[in-house]
């Protein structure tokens, strides 16, 4: 995984969509010209359903795509990274941010 956070590349739609199994192999290496380049602040969630696809996770005014999950030697995750997507009432985007999740032990 240290791997892919060390490798760039231009966001694009279609390698941003491109799935391996439960996996996205692109997001991370496109996360950081996604948000510099195409950032989804003002646009609305119309707007981003239609560059991003569907929202992998989805709650009241906020909404996520899975970036990178890791489950070591589990069958449970262990540490994850998602792109979470904050919008108003009118659904457009207020703020967005990569969050992290570590399992504790």
């Amino acid at each position: 995984m240290i791997g892919c956070q060390e490798k760039q590349q231009p966001f694009t739609k279609d390698g941003w969509a491109m799935r391996n199994d439960m996996t996205f192999p692109n997001r991370e290496a496109m996360i950081n010209d996604l948000l510099t380049s195409h950032s989804q602040v003002g646009r609305t969630l119309a707007e981003v359903r239609d560059l991003l696809g569907t929202p992998e996770y989805h709650e009241p005014h906020q909404v996520g795509y899975q970036l990178t999950v890791d489950f070591g030697m589990n069958i449970d995750p262990v540490h994850s990274r998602s792109l979470m997507l904050t919008f108003d009432h009118d659904s457009v985007v207020t703020k967005q941010e990569v969050k992290e999740w570590h399992k504790e032990d």
